[in-house]
């Protein structure tokens, strides 16, 4: 769970309209949050929060990855990396699991959005905000090249390198 205002915790926050609109269009949501949401992100969308399984069934066609739970979103974003077709919208926790082993090594383009996204709450009223900055993926050149033209504001990073070696402490 997530908890973005005093008194309100939840898994379930809709991405806002305007950030959806300069994405493009996607066949598929997997974990869109309540079926009565006040706007679809996807052609097909299943409903978590009512437990229908997205993570289970094949995934096909272009994904958009918003709501995957926030208190288990590793299996999520690796199903997305291996799929590779489609954006996730993701907590920039570049240290945990998802990012280390599937966004870092396997994505081809990260948008750092600014500034913080206010997310939605599910009937589609603006949340105060949130405390975590927030980031879109693309696994594909297509799909990087609609986050480097989309028009949101952010830093776009491509081309990155992964360093790995021995942490040292800088002082002695």
């Amino acid at each position: 769970m997530f908890k973005a205002e005093p008194g309100i915790t939840t898994d379930t926050w809709l991405t806002p309209r305007w950030v959806l609109k300069n994405l493009g269009k996607f066949d598929l949501d997997p974990c869109a949050g309540p079926a009565s949401r006040p706007w679809s992100t996807a052609r097909r969308n299943y409903d978590v929060t009512r437990g229908q399984d997205g993570l289970t069934p094949p995934w096909s066609g272009r994904v958009y990855l918003k709501n995957p739970p926030y208190s288990n979103a590793d299996p999520w974003v690796q199903k997305l990396a291996e799929h590779k077709s489609g954006i996730a919208c993701l907590a920039v926790k570049t240290e945990v699991k998802r990012w280390v082993d599937y966004v870092w090594p396997l994505a081809t383009a990260i948008l750092l959005l600014i500034p913080r996204v206010k997310f939605c709450m599910p009937d589609g009223s603006e949340s105060l905000g949130i405390t975590h900055q927030t980031a879109l993926v693309a696994w594909t050149k297509y799909d990087a090249r609609i986050l480097c033209t989309c028009g949101l504001n952010g830093v776009l990073l491509e081309n990155w390198k992964i360093k790995k070696g021995e942490s040292e402490r800088c002082h002695k």
